[in-house]
C-alpha cells in the first residue's frame, strides 16, 4: 500500500480557500504571547469563526514572573475584545499543573455537543501537556467530528536567556501512560530536538540505553535557534553518549505530515512499540501526538512549572498575513492520519 497519502496542510488563507466555506468552533490558549490569538484573528477576519474556548492557563506563583506575566496577558486581553466585545465568556482559567481532566475536558465536551462538526484546535500557546490529552479528546469524537483541524502560528522571534524554569520528574502526560509495556521496553524512543532538554540525556542513560534513540531536529532552524538546537543535541550528548548520524533526522520545521510518515516508517508502521518526548517544535509534538493517540504511545516530558513571560514574541508574517499553519486532521468524516501499511 502507498505509504504517503495526501494529508492537506498549509498557510491559512491558502488552506481555507480550499475548504467549503464554513464555521468553525476554535479551542486554543491565552497566553502572554501575542501568537495566541493569531489563527482567530485570520479566522475572525474571514468571518469564519461561530464560536471559541481559550484557556487562560496560570503558572505557579512566582516573584518575579506572575506580574509581569499577568500584564501581558491584560494587554492581550484587550487585543481580544477588539475582535469580540464579549471575549470575557469565552476564556476559561486553568492552572498549569492541574489535571486537564478535572476543569477542561469536562468543559470541551460542554463546549463541544453532538452536533458540533467543524473544530479547530489552535496549539500554538497551548502547554503541551494540555494539548496532547485535548487533541487525544477531540480525535476519540470522530464519530461527531467531521472536519478537524489544527493551526500553529510562528512567532517573530524567542526570547534571549532561559525561557523556562523549574522541571517536575520525568513522567508521562494526562492518559499517555506506559500500560501498554508492563511486560517488556519499548524499541524506540524519539525525542524532539528542541531549545531545553531539563536533564534527558541522564534520562535516556538511565531509562532508555539500550533503546534505538531517534532525535528529530528541525531543519533550517533558523539563525537565530541554530546554536540551541545544536547545544540541546550537544547536553545530550554529555550525559547520555555520541549522538550517531542515522539517530538524528531532519524534517522541515512546519512538515507536519512528513514527522508523522517519518514515525511511521521507523516503526515499520506501527510494528515496533515506541515512546515519545516531545522536546522539540509544537509542529514535531503535534506528529508525535497523532500517531502515540493511534497507537496508546507513551509519552513523557519534563514538565516546567515556569514559563518565560518573554518566552516569544510578535508574529510572523508572510505578504502581510499572520504565518499560521493549518494541517487538516480530518476532512468529511475522513481521517487523513490512519497508519498506512508498508505491505
Amino acid at each position: 500500500m502507498f505509504d504517503n497519502p495526501f494529508r492537506p496542510w498549509g498557510l491559512l488563507p491558502w488552506v481555507f480557500e480550499k475548504l467549503p466555506k464554513k464555521k468553525w468552533q476554535l479551542i486554543g490558549c491565552l497566553a502572554p504571547e501575542q501568537r495566541c490569538l493569531g489563527a482567530l484573528e485570520s479566522l475572525f477576519k474571514k468571518n469564519l469563526i461561530d464560536t471559541y474556548l481559550l484557556l487562560e492557563i496560570i503558572d505557579p506563583p512566582h516573584p518575579k514572573i506572575t506580574k509581569k506575566s499577568k500584564t501581558l496577558r491584560d494587554k492581550i486581553k484587550s487585543e481580544l475584545k477588539k475582535l469580540d466585545k464579549k471575549s470575557n465568556d469565552h476564556i476559561l482559567l486553568c492552572n498549569l499543573l492541574e489535571s486537564p481532566f478535572e476543569n477542561v475536558l469536562n468543559k470541551i465536551n460542554s463546549f463541544i455537543p453532538d452536533s458540533s462538526e467543524n473544530i479547530i484546535l489552535d496549539i500554538s500557546s497551548l502547554p503541551k501537556r494540555y494539548f496532547f490529552p485535548i487533541l487525544k479528546r477531540l480525535l476519540s469524537k470522530s464519530d461527531t467530528i467531521k472536519n478537524l483541524l489544527v493551526t500553529y502560528t510562528v512567532p517573530d522571534g524567542y526570547g534571549d536567556g532561559e525561557l523556562a524554569w523549574d522541571p517536575l520528574n520525568w513522567n508521562h502526560f494526562p492518559s499517555f501512560g506506559p500500560e501498554g509495556y508492563e511486560e517488556g521496553e519499548p524499541e524506540i524512543a524519539f525525542i524532539g530536538v528542541g531549545f531545553l532538554p531539563f536533564r534527558l540525556g541522564g534520562l535516556l542513560k538511565e531509562n532508555y540505553e539500550n533503546a534505538t534513540v531517534q532525535f528529530y531536529f528541525p531543519f533550517p532552524p533558523g539563525p537565530s535557534n541554530y546554536q540551541r538546537t545544536w547545544e540541546f543535541v550537544r547536553k545530550i550528548q554529555s550525559d547520555f553518549r555520541k549522538i550517531k548520524n542515522d539517530e538524528i533526522t531532519r524534517v522541515g520545521l512546519v512538515d507536519v505530515p512528513e514527522t508523522f510518515r517519518q514515525i511511521c516508517k521507523k516503526t515499520g508502521f506501527g510494528k515496533r512499540e515506541a515512546i515519545f518526548a516531545p522536546y522539540g517544535p509544537k509542529t514535531f509534538s503535534l506528529a508525535m501526538c497523532i500517531y502515540a493517540c493511534k497507537k496508546h504511545s507513551p509519552v513523557y516530558y519534563t514538565q516546567p512549572t515556569i514559563y518565560n513571560p518573554s518566552y516569544c514574541h510578535g508574529i510572523s508574517k508572510i505578504e502581510g498575513e499572520n504565518e499560521t499553519y493549518v494541517y487538516c486532521l480530518s476532512l468529511d468524516g475522513r481521517d487523513l492520519y490512519k497508519l498506512e501499511s508498508a505491505d
